[in-house]
């Protein structure tokens, strides 16, 4: 029995021996011997220089078993990492089982002082080959190592800084913790285990770059050899707060899924986006578009170094920004933005055609002073390579405004307007209107005329240039536009109305780069009509307006529609787009038309009153010159008691038919008797030379029955006539539109039985017409009927043949009988005045020789 008693002791000694030998170890070893030679390693192994400024501390007792204090890791002279305490536990039990478990290490204060230009030094001079060890070829095999495991339960660093010193954007953080707990850095003997993981806490105070700050930096993740994950992250900046959680994979090429990213009560400005207003930059350009290539609108593929990157969900709400670059004032009030299931990257691309995801965006308000837009929303569908932006919606000019559309994702951006809906807005050209500069002037028409003067500079060489300009836009397809009850205000022209709609669908005005015109754009199958009431126009005035029209073969104008105080129109016609002559049509009825509407033709003669116009006019539309040369049909022209002013033609008749003498000023005044003549031509040469004989007279005139026919462009007065208050005159002969030249357009002055006492031709160019003129009176005739009437000597004198048998008829003679009392009162009251206007005349005569006197 004591035999075997002592058998134990002595079997247990020996187990026990090496524990007792590596506890005396322990218990004996002073670690603060070995701080040389630990700086003297690192000094030759890197090219760093380490001090450790305190002792080592080692003690069984301390919950670490050795720490180290004031450290100082130097780079070319210069610190780049300082660390007050460093600090490692070992669970010593692991080492008999050929491992080691690293129970805790702490890092207390330390500090991190980097540039990026040290760090690519740093880089480089670690990467230089050893002149001495030669590298080793090392097989997956033989990746074990004498330790079976080495564990890290715990890793804490509390209070770290770290001064990132790039020169353009320097970034510190400071107070940053960070814990790390169960991290397995060796298992079964291989340096990278299998299904390894750890745990990581990251806190940091503060974190600066450039002149912002951000607070409160908290990051929650686990870590394995598949995957990153943060499981939670924030912090705050900006006045608001980011939170994000995600997951990085470690085996795809880091393929990122962000499950959650939330931006709120952010508030930015010009400074923190990096804008500043450089109106030299504006310019550029400017200068440059002129001369620049086509450049369509291209949407690149962008290689990444990460195979996918998707956010499930992203919101950022009550976003607030601040702008004097964008607008002077301008400000973003509430905005927020969602995207959901948003694909960003696929196969380490952005790419147009792998794009997808759902994205919404509204906006509280919208202010650039002095307007606003309130109200905004948004929602778009990225999907196969197209955006589609399903609704759109905003508040402005008093009004709303809707746009849905889609746009292909690829070179050009070809885009389709599905809708667009204005309604009750109001529109005014004050919008776009500078205000004034300091000295009274505007200044964006100072800017207007210089560019005026720029764009004239520069007119010759662009005609020189007869390249086609292409848009950077691929395509535009209107599928449907409307506006319902616009007011528009303009000043220059001058331009109001308080209810104008419009509805125009199934338009593509641009193709292939290229903007459609005239005549392609007519053979497109589209819809326009335009509703309008109460409209002022260059000061006429119009009640309603109604426009309706289409597109194709043939294009049609169905209706224009217009009445108010200056007339009523009524107007259709249409274009044959498949005959590239373009054979047009059209038939209108004007009543009661103003015709002071003539008043910008600027004769120098305006007519008052109202006619009536009708129209069936032909044609071929293929060019201007086409146009004028294939008028054909009829136009009539009829109406009563209207005024040509400045001109008295009854006066001037009457002083020739009276005298029998016609003076060549005389001559001019009679020219004018065919004002539609001179309308076309600007003839003022003829009409000058009347103007200072008769300026401030007037012609009243009747009654006028105008009939012109248009034959291939020349214009012939058929049974046309006018009638004064005391004569009628007729109109023969023809105006030669292609040629530009009257050919025999006679005015004739008629007698009661409509036989001809005097007459006047024009004939020739309208620069230079030669004026004929035959009388009934002086019985002389000089060629006038030439082509006109197949003789000449029927038409005048007794027993002649009537000229015209239109239903305009001659003045009533004034019957001095019927009105003798009235004529009596008139002179009465004339002669009452004649005394007060003499005294009145000889006062003023006394006044002015008093003036005169020495």
């Amino acid at each position: 029995m004591k035999i075997s008693i002592w058998l134990k002791r002595i079997f247990i000694a020996i187990l026990a021996l090496p524990f007792v030998a590596i506890t005396g170890f322990l218990l004996w070893f002073e670690a603060d011997k070995f701080r040389s030679d630990l700086e003297q390693l690192v000094a030759d192994a890197t090219p760093l220089t380490l001090s450790i400024q305190s002792p080592i501390e080692y003690s069984l007792g301390d919950p670490y078993l050795i720490t180290f204090r004031d450290i100082d890791l130097r780079y070319q002279e210069t610190t780049i990492l300082g660390l007050e305490r460093f600090a490692l536990r070992i669970d010593e039990i692991s080492l008999f089982k050929r491992e080691i478990t690293l129970a805790g290490i702490s890092l207390d204060r330390p500090e991190v002082d980097l540039s990026p230009e040290m760090l690519d030094q740093l880089v480089d001079d670690f990467s230089e080959p050893d002149e001495i060890a030669q590298p080793v070829a090392v097989d997956d095999s033989e990746a074990a190592i004498f330790l079976s495991a080495l564990s890290l339960k715990q890793l804490d660093i509390d209070g770290l800084s770290l001064r990132w010193e790039d020169l353009d954007k320097p970034i510190r953080l400071k107070e940053l913790t960070v814990s790390v707990t169960d991290w397995d850095l060796i298992r079964d003997a291989a340096i990278v285990p299998e299904n390894w993981h750890l745990a990581i806490y990251l806190f940091a105070e503060e974190v600066s770059w450039q002149q912002h700050v951000a607070t409160d930096l908290t990051v929650h993740g686990l870590m394995s050899e598949a995957s990153v994950q943060i499981t939670d992250a924030s912090i705050n900046l900006l006045s608001g707060e980011l939170a994000l959680k995600s997951t990085t994979s470690l085996t795809d090429n880091f393929a990122t899924r962000i499950h959650e990213l939330t931006l709120s009560n952010i508030k930015l400005s010009d400074s923190i986006l990096g804008l500043t207003a450089t109106p030299s930059a504006e310019q550029e350009p400017k200068e440059q578009a002129v001369h620049s290539e086509h450049q369509p609108i291209q949407i690149p593929k962008i290689d990444l170094p990460i195979s996918s990157l998707i956010v499930e969900t992203a919101t950022l709400s009550n976003i607030h920004y601040s702008s004097d670059v964008v607008s002077t004032g301008a400000k973003v009030e509430g905005l927020t933005f969602e995207a959901k299931q948003l694909a960003i990257i696929s196969d380490s691309q952005i790419a147009p055609e792998r794009l997808s995801g759902e994205l919404s965006l509204a906006i509280d308000r919208f202010s650039y002073p002095p307007h606003t837009i309130e109200a905004i929303g948004a929602k778009l569908s990225i999907a196969d390579g197209a955006a589609k932006l399903t609704e759109s919606s905003l508040k402005a000019l008093d009004g709303t405004i809707e746009l849905a559309a889609t746009a292909a994702l690829e070179q050009g951006l070809p885009l389709v307007v599905d809708n667009l809906t204005v309604s009750n807005v109001k529109l005014s050209d004050e919008l776009w209107r500078s205000e004034p500069s300091d000295d009274g002037t505007d200044s964006k028409a100072q800017d207007g005329e210089s560019q005026d003067i720029e764009i004239e500079k520069q007119a010759e060489p662009a005609k020189a240039d007869e390249a086609e300009t292409l848009l950077p836009l691929r395509s535009l397809n209107i599928k449907q536009v409307t506006i319902n009850d616009l007011a528009l205000t303009l000043s220059e022209p001058s331009f109001a109305t308080e209810n104008l709609s419009l509805a125009l669908s199934e338009l593509a005005p641009v193709q292939e780069y290229h903007l459609i015109g005239y005549p392609d754009i007519l053979k497109q199958p589209f819809v326009f009509t335009l509703d309008g009431a109460k409209i002022e126009a260059v000061g006429h005035k119009v009640d309603t307006l109604n426009v309706s029209l289409s597109g194709g073969q043939p294009f049609k104008l169905d209706q224009v529609k217009v009445t108010g105080p200056a007339a009523q129109i009524d107007l259709s016609g249409n274009v044959e787009t498949q005959n590239s002559e373009l054979p047009f049509s059209i038939i209108s009825n004007a009543k009661q038309v103003d015709l002071s509407l003539l008043d910008p033709l600027d004769t120098g003669y305006p007519l008052a009153g109202r006619v009536n116009i009708k129209t069936e006019i032909k044609g071929e539309a293929a060019s201007v010159d086409a146009l004028i040369s294939s008028l054909n049909g009829p136009i009539h022209i009829d109406g009563q008691n209207f005024t040509l002013q400045n001109i008295d033609i009854d006066t001037t008749l009457d002083n020739f038919l009276d005298s029998q003498e016609l003076t060549l000023t005389d001559v001019g005044a009679f020219a004018l008797l065919g004002p539609i003549g001179l309308a076309v031509s600007k003839a003022k040469a003829i009409s000058g030379a009347a103007a200072g004989a008769l300026a401030g007279g007037d012609t009243k005139f009747a009654d006028a029955d105008l009939h012109l026919v248009f034959t291939d462009g020349v214009m012939k007065f058929e049974n046309s006539a006018i009638a004064t208050q005391e004569h009628r005159i007729a109109l023969f002969g023809q105006i030669n539109l292609p040629q530009s030249q009257f050919e025999k357009l006679t005015t004739t002055v008629l007698d009661e039985k409509a036989c001809v006492r005097l007459a006047r031709s024009i004939d020739g160019p309208f620069s230079g017409p030669d004026v004929q003129v035959a009388s009934a009176i002086t019985g002389t005739v000089t060629g006038l009927f030439s082509g006109v009437f197949s003789g000449t000597e029927k038409y005048f004198g007794d027993g002649c043949e009537p000229v015209y048998q239109g239903r305009v008829k001659p003045p009533k003679q004034f019957d001095f009988e019927a009105n003798a009392e009235k004529l009596q009162q008139e002179e009465n009251a004339l002669l009452e005045q004649l005394p007060e206007a003499a005294r009145f005349a000889e006062l003023e005569m006394k006044k002015a020789q008093a003036e005169m006197a020495p």
